[in-house]
């Protein structure tokens, strides 16, 4: 199995004729307002989901229809593991496409969020990619 690519956006859309992904508003900067408890990582709500969209290439005509996983770790700007998923994945051909929904994000500080993609090589979990995403907090809320 090779990892191809990885986006975050906030809407993928897959056209009928051509199974193609449109990938619509990838974000590269998340900014929020609000007041911040001092216990941290805040799980924080997102107002619209977003999509984490990934293309896998069968390495082999043994890995088609055989169900396989990827592993995300969502990592601090500090490189401390806050949160990890894993994604199924079966290949009904060469190729196969994965997305999960995420509605929240865990937040501890200002900077640069990774979401580490990593699948099984053996026995142990091989990072394969990274999707960077800044998270910033912009102090307490606005006056009404």
């Amino acid at each position: 199995m090779r990892h191809v690519w990885s986006v975050l956006c906030r809407r993928c859309e897959i056209d009928a004729k051509s199974s193609m992904p449109s990938l619509i508003e990838i974000p590269d900067r998340l900014a929020f307002r609000g007041d911040l408890p001092e216990d941290r990582p805040l799980n924080l709500p997102l107002p619209d989901s977003f999509h984490f969209v990934s293309t896998w290439a069968s390495e082999g005509v043994h890995e088609i229809h055989q169900r396989q996983e990827a592993f995300v770790r969502i990592l601090a700007p500090n490189g401390e593991a806050l949160s990890d998923f894993l994604i199924p994945i079966r290949f009904n051909q060469a190729h196969a496409r994965t997305t999960g929904e995420l509605n929240s994000l865990p937040y501890t500080e200002n900077g640069i969020y990774e979401f580490e993609i990593s699948f099984k090589d053996g026995s142990d979990w091989k990072p394969v990619a990274s999707i960077p995403l800044e998270i910033i907090h912009e102090g307490p809320p606005e006056p009404a």
